[in-house]
């Protein structure tokens, strides 16, 4: 073109994808400065999206919970779907594909595992069904519309609302879930509330209801750098939570086992525990003096030993209908042998401790 010369340029565009047009007119020089810059911030976003990606699924292989693995899954498609849209998938990536597959491909999968990160995040199934029901329905309207968008590409517009009604979602179901106790929806709070006011600015632009939006060109960069930061937080919070809670129960249980320890080390009555064969694995001191046996005599001692002759048959008739489940206890008056030879007359009671199976522990 000459300088400073009025020049006429004529173009047309068609496309089957919703299209605004805003030109703008380079010199060689400043468009190449421009395209550096553009990529930098472009290669930056991505780069970090990519290393809390990374993170995350190592986090996940390590700690086999599926919350980091939609994360993953989540910032994956979320690069390529925000790549597709500026091109840039197209460019370095899949250079032969179709732009409209590509970009609705990548947003559907972003739709479905951003739902299946909220749902496991925030505990829905169990805080708040109705909420999931919604949130598994708008995945569900996605995948459909995917189909649908081979025979009617229209349905692209829906993109945008799928996108406002899942923030909408994801802000009103962290609030309520905050609300009933769950400290680390905040931070799941305000990472949606970025995308959520970024939606609302750019549709606004859009739709001409506001004049500009300054933020127009690097607005989603920033608001899916936030989501994927804020979301990493948050996870990392609840990871923080969980090992609280883990370190408070493991407090309480030793507290607890301290307690009963000195109840069944101090306590004036006999008490043994065997194995499911019958042979004695520990008693207490009450159990020792009865007998005459200290602990180390008594380890691994079947308890049929302790009984006296005359009464073993019956003694091993009810502990095998104990072990079969036939009878919950049992108990009666049976003389025992002491370690001395004698015998000594005790009112004795026994019972199975079994797992949730159904097999017996001790």
């Amino acid at each position: 073109l000459k300088s400073s010369a009025a020049t006429l340029v004529y173009l047309r565009l068609e496309s089957t994808l919703p299209m605004r047009l805003a030109l703008s007119l380079w010199s060689s020089d400043a468009f190449e400065q421009h395209q550096q810059v553009f990529y930098g911030i472009v290669g930056h976003v991505y780069g970090g999206v990519a290393i809390m990606a990374v993170y995350n699924l190592l986090l996940f292989i390590f700690i086999r919970k599926s919350t980091y693995l939609y994360y993953f899954l989540f910032c994956f498609f979320g690069i390529l779907n925000t790549a597709a849209s500026d091109g840039t998938a197209l460019l370095f990536l899949y250079p032969r594909a179709s732009v409209k597959y590509a970009l609705f491909g990548c947003a559907t999968l972003l739709m479905v595992f951003i739902a299946l990160f909220m749902q496991d995040f925030l505990e829905l199934k169990l805080r708040l069904p109705w909420l999931n029901r919604l949130i598994v329905a708008l995945a569900g309207i996605q995948v459909l519309s995917y189909g649908f968008y081979v025979f009617y590409p229209q349905v692209f517009v829906l993109g945008s609302l799928m996108v406002l009604v899942l923030a909408i979602l994801a802000i009103l179901g962290s609030i309520l879930v905050w609300k009933q106790g769950l400290s680390t929806a905040r931070l799941f709070l305000f990472a949606w509330l970025g995308v959520f006011l970024n939606a609302i600015l750019l549709n606004s632009s859009n739709l001409r209801l506001i004049a500009d939006y300054p933020l127009e060109n690097i607005g989603s960069y920033i608001s899916i750098t936030l989501l994927v930061v804020l979301l990493s937080l948050s996870l990392a919070d609840q990871f923080n939570m969980l090992k609280t809670r883990a370190v408070r129960n493991e407090r309480a249980l030793y507290a607890s086992e301290r307690r009963f320890r000195h109840l069944y080390e101090r306590a004036p009555v006999g008490i043994a525990i065997a194995d499911p064969a019958g042979n004695l694995e520990q008693a207490n001191r009450a159990y020792q003096d009865l007998l005459g046996y200290d602990e180390a005599e008594l380890k691994n001692l079947p308890y049929l030993e302790l009984i006296h002759p005359q009464e073993r048959a019956a003694s091993r008739d009810n502990f095998q209908q104990l072990v079969q489940g036939v009878q919950p206890a049992y108990e009666g008056e049976t003389q025992y042998l002491r370690k001395d030879g004698d015998s000594i007359s005790m009112l004795r009671s026994s019972s199975a401790l079994r797992d949730d199976q159904g097999n017996i522990q001790h």
